[in-house]
């Protein structure tokens, strides 16, 4: 077995690249094709997935620590950057970010989709939805890594984005003093799920 999979155990927070941040259940023998195996039962905010044991896809990774998620905070109080005019190049670049699966892409792609919404007043399908999957995950995954409430890392996240193109426009940026500060607002994440518009407590 890989260290990742000795890693994960029931109660770990993982980041599926297409559907987001979810929870193991626990691990299970499941008979699936007509073949038995040893599946990790993933539950995210709107499905519950199989995760074979001795076959751990690429596809997920495991949360990122307070420390490492410091960068992608870093990330999105920059100024967003001009995308490319060709909704092709556009698309290729979600595509990209949803492949890779990592938060510091996600969060570059987030801050320049919100700088080309603001500034253009309107965004393709495509990138709307886009926009929107991945500020999920990112808020979900924060919220996590920090100990947070999910409308707090969402706070947080739209203030550090208005800062960033605030620094852009020359303008007054607003305080961000708390951004980088844990809080335990609930019990740690192992106890509890955080989907939907705020968390919900693990029954014990």
């Amino acid at each position: 077995m890989s260290i990742q999979q000795q890693q994960w155990a029931a109660g770990k927070w993982i980041v599926h690249r297409q559907f987001g941040v979810g929870e193991i259940i626990c691990r299970e023998e499941k008979q699936i094709s007509g073949e038995s195996a040893e599946y990790f039962r993933v539950k995210t905010h709107d499905s519950l997935m199989w995760l074979p044991v001795d076959d751990v896809s690429e596809d997920w990774r495991s949360i990122l620590s307070e420390d490492d998620f410091a960068e992608v905070i870093a990330v999105l109080q920059k100024p967003p950057k001009e995308m490319a005019d060709h909704y092709q190049s556009r698309n290729g670049r979600i595509n990209k970010a949803r492949s890779e699966n990592h938060p510091l892409t996600s969060a570059r792609l987030i801050r320049d989709l919100r700088g080309r919404w603001q500034r253009e007043g309107k965004l393709r399908n495509i990138e709307k939805e886009a926009l929107r999957q991945l500020t999920r995950s990112l808020v979900q995954e924060w919220a996590l890594s920090y100990g947070l409430k999910i409308s707090t890392a969402r706070k947080r996240l739209m203030t550090l984005l208005r800062n960033g193109k605030a620094a852009k426009d020359g303008e007054e940026p607003i305080s961000i003093k708390n951004a980088f500060k844990t809080v335990q607002e609930l019990p740690t994440p192992e106890t509890v799920r955080a989907f939907g518009n705020g968390w919900t407590r693990t029954p014990a």
